[in-house]
């Protein structure tokens, strides 16, 4: 709470909550808030009820962006910052666009508020980004995040399932998906403040937790540019169950390699079109 409360007074006073100063006491922190005193405590209030401190703020930081979010659209966590930088550091094409060589075409699936494609559209001017989910809010909160970082000219925002997609004239370079892929049984795991204020849809993928990820993989093999990439953020028993079905059904797919998380859980799966 003690934490909370330091971040809600810094959104008070107009500070990035990336910069946290854990040694600011309370008090102070108070006294900065000044006129906004009675909006800290109603925001404070929310907190204690429950309700994620990320939607309370009502923005947060990611990467180098800070992003409007709302409910019940997801929050962006830190695991999906590192997926950017896998996506920098091991992806070809990616890395073109960076060294100012190659426009390159994202396919955001699952955008959510738009993290990962606006991540990348904002770290370079090369890349495009075709943000696409199943929900019309998340739809809509990308678009508007997207217009707020002026980066609307290289976005556009698409409602739709992954299944449904009519691919556009110009295959995709780059598929990434931070898509639905909590099992039916740990649906019935997840924290209190999760099951009360985050769409279930965005986060239930099925029995085995790869529902949409399949779709992901057969749009992706029918779709995807020749030696395109399939970057997936998928829960960490997932990987070598991905590889095995990618052999079996979609044998245009090869599983390149899965990577871990900042805890070294098997994290990230890369998989790229023969």
């Amino acid at each position: 709470v003690r934490a909370a409360a330091r971040l809600l007074a810094r959104h008070n006073a107009r500070q990035k909550t990336a910069h946290l100063q854990p040694d600011l006491a309370a008090r102070e922190l108070w006294l900065r808030a000044g006129h906004c005193t009675l909006r800290f405590k109603q925001l404070l209030a929310r907190c204690l009820r429950g309700e994620p401190l990320q939607y309370v703020v009502g923005n947060w930081d990611f990467r180098a962006i800070t992003l409007r979010v709302a409910a019940p659209v997801l929050i962006p966590r830190p695991e999906t910052e590192h997926l950017v930088t896998l996506l920098w550091t091991h992806d070809r094409w990616l890395q073109q666009a960076q060294c100012a060589r190659l426009a390159v075409t994202v396919l955001d699936v699952g955008c959510g508020s738009g993290a990962v494609g606006l991540a990348l559209a904002a770290e370079s001017p090369l890349v495009q980004v075709i943000a696409l989910d199943q929900s019309a809010v998340a739809a809509r909160l990308t678009a508007g995040n997207a217009f707020t970082l002026k980066l609307a000219p290289r976005v556009h925002c698409v409602h739709s399932p992954v299944a449904n997609f009519t691919p556009p004239r110009i295959p995709p370079h780059v598929v990434v998906a931070n898509a639905p892929y909590i099992s039916t049984r740990d649906m019935q795991k997840l924290p209190r403040e999760v099951k009360l204020f985050e769409d279930p849809e965005a986060l239930h993928g099925g029995r085995d937790g790869l529902k949409v990820i399949k779709e992901i993989l057969l749009w992706s093999e029918r779709w995807l540019r020749r030696q395109g990439s399939v970057w997936l953020e998928v829960d960490q028993a997932h990987p070598p169950m991905i590889a095995r079905w990618v052999q079996h059904h979609t044998p245009r797919l090869q599983f390149v390699k899965a990577f871990a998380d900042l805890c070294a859980r098997p994290r990230f799966c890369y998989l790229r079109k023969r």
